[in-house]
């Protein structure tokens, strides 16, 4: 199932002809499989506690999964896609993390 195109700006994702206010702004946006993987700014969330910022998505806009972090400290975040394919991520505590796209683990 193709997702199609898909740009984002600020908080808003458009995946082919549909339009999605999310909750926070988008820092890097990209097609994996059936779905959108998203990584929120990780400024964005202003309280204490980690930043659940990696999420995937389909194409109706319903959210998939929440990617688990590789520590239980309070400032975990994830800060930038290392590469696509497999999914690596830089968290903010220099581990570079391999998601699953399948579960987000």
């Amino acid at each position: 199932m193709d997702v199609g195109k898909i740009s984002f700006d600020g908080k808003t994702l458009d995946i082919g002809a549909k339009t999605f206010e999310l909750e926070y702004p988008i820092h890097d946006a990209f097609v994996s499989k059936d779905r959108i993987i998203v990584l929120f700014d990780h400024m964005a969330q202003r309280e204490a506690g980690q930043f659940n910022n990696l999420v995937a998505i389909n194409r109706d806009g319903d959210r998939i999964w929440v990617a688990e972090h590789p520590t239980t400290t309070t400032s975990d975040v994830y800060i930038e896609f290392v590469e696509k394919d497999p999914l690596i991520v830089w968290n903010f505590a220099g581990y570079r993390c391999t998601i699953d796209v399948d579960d987000g683990k």
